[in-house]
């Protein structure tokens, strides 16, 4: 990265967009949307198997006890939260010739897809202590290195377009082609889950571990090499970008809808990451089902959840965004409320529970896509009350406090889970006691219904609307043209 001005590339595919821009050619080509979103296919398998399995992976596989490992992962998510402010600071203020938030992908890719396979292939032969010290290091460099792309990543996708829909398309578009990671998660899940139970037709899970690594690599480089080719960036954003560091920041906490949404999100966050963390444990020692019935309930899921996004958009479009996000936040606390009595140990894993444990995992997934599709777009509404105010863009600065809330929640939640697994008496491997199975279950009912509760009540008083965002462009379109 040098510190001369970018040089904005022209092509007919990405024309260069100004604050006013007639709305009919505010519309992203879909070309565009398309490279954008290609890099979500690796970030998806990626985190789909760290969130599911890779806990676990650690404590069965690696033998490193559930608290440490808790506070390995807790530890190198409050570093990544910390690093956040500054990755969001310095791609707000970055020039370059392949632009600010392109030049930080670029330099990151490749790192972090190593981060990934120095994670899920130690050498063999190590465990216990030595393992620790092992992913404790590469936790370090995954988490760093997640945050220099990822932070970039988001903030390009919120700068794209000015339009109050097309951010919806957007961000739809981008959780869709992620569900192809998710599906190719899926896969391997299965295969993690053999491997683990001594199936003889599936390679050992360290092997299975390096064809991992070596997949989200090339996943994630190939995503970033499309974006780059395919999606510009908006060169007069370059001309108001942040002067002060912490100002930045304190502009987002200013900020009234930004602080609301942070806040909903938090408690979002906590509820995910718990569920995922526990899922794995859940499987084998409360349900007691096969390897493929695991993997058909995360399928499920990922069906569910892609399946759903052309609906939110649509519904987003007659009923606002924040009204159906907070609709679906009240339904998925009831959801994850009968989960516990759907999944509860005294009921016996006949193919009708199996059946309705699918239907209803079909379901959080349809309505946790709220989230993904809506939330994002929600944010990008957010930054122009922003700008409106300041008169600076600061997109990095905005995506870094919501990567800095969702990793901290994160941390919380894994910290949490590892401590409530050695209170209650965990045991890798063995069959665990009654009250491990009851500490299961509330961790992906109770618990994620509680959040979900609190997160639908915080975001009643939302008010940043269809209406207040076109008065918000129509200002800052007089200043562009003045």
């Amino acid at each position: 990265m040098s510190a001369t001005p970018e040089t904005p590339r022209a092509t007919p595919e990405t024309p260069r967009a100004t604050p006013d821009t007639p709305r009919a050619s505010a519309l992203l080509p879909r070309s565009v949307v398309l490279c954008y979103a290609l890099p979500g296919v690796g970030l998806s398998f990626s985190f789909l198997l760290m969130g599911l399995y890779f806990l676990k992976y650690a404590t069965d596989v690696l033998l490193i006890a559930p608290a440490l490992m808790g506070l390995l992962v807790a530890v190198s998510r409050f570093w990544d939260a910390v690093s956040d402010p500054l990755a969001g600071y310095l791609s707000d203020r970055t020039r370059s010739r392949f632009g600010r938030r392109r030049s930080w992908m670029i330099v990151s890719a490749l790192p972090f897809g190593l981060s990934l396979w120095m994670l899920w292939s130690p050498p063999g032969g190590i465990t216990g202590g030595l393992a620790a010290v092992w992913v404790g290091v590469g936790l370090f460099l995954f988490y760093t290195t997640y945050t220099a792309y990822s932070v970039p990543y988001g903030a390009l996708g919120v700068e794209l377009s000015h339009d109050y829909h097309d951010r919806t398309r957007l961000f739809a578009w981008r959780q869709g082609i992620g569900a192809l990671g998710m599906l190719f998660g899926v896969g391997a899940y299965y295969l993690l889950l053999e491997s683990e139970r001594g199936s003889a037709s599936v390679p050992s899970p360290r092997a299975l571990g390096t064809g991992i690594g070596v997949f989200a690599s090339v996943a994630i480089c190939a995503g970033t090499l499309a974006l780059v080719l395919g999606v510009g960036e908006r060169s007069e954003y370059q001309q108001r970008r942040p002067t002060r560091v912490f100002g930045a920041f304190g502009d987002v906490l200013i900020n009234p809808h930004a602080r609301r949404l942070l806040v909903v999100q938090c408690t979002h966050y906590v509820s995910v990451a718990a569920l995922a963390l526990v899922s794995a444990y859940l499987f084998q020692y409360v349900l007691r089902v096969p390897s493929s019935t695991a993997a058909l309930l995360v399928a499920c899921f990922a069906a569910g959840t892609v399946s759903a996004i052309p609906l939110w958009v649509v519904l987003s479009r007659r009923f606002g965004k924040h009204r159906c996000w907070s609709a679906a936040l009240w339904c998925l606390g009831v959801a994850y409320g009968l989960l516990y009595f759907v999944l509860d140990e005294s009921v016996a894993a006949t193919p009708a529970r199996i059946a309705v444990t699918a239907l209803l995992t079909a379901l959080l997934g349809a309505l946790q896509s709220s989230h993904f599709v809506l939330s994002h777009s929600m944010q990008a509404d957010v930054i122009d009350w922003d700008e409106e105010r300041t008169g600076e863009r600061k997109e990095g600065a905005y995506l870094a406090a919501l990567s800095f809330v969702e990793k901290c929640s994160a941390a919380f939640a894994a910290a949490a889970v590892g401590i409530v697994l050695d209170l209650v008496g965990y045991a890798p491997g063995q069959e665990q006691n009654h009250a491990t199975h009851v500490a299961l279950l509330a961790l992906v009912s109770f618990v994620p219904a509680g959040c979900h509760f609190l997160a639908a009540l915080l975001l009643a008083g939302f008010g940043l609307g269809e209406r207040e965002h076109a008065r918000i462009r129509e200002v800052l379109a007089e200043r562009g043209n003045g």
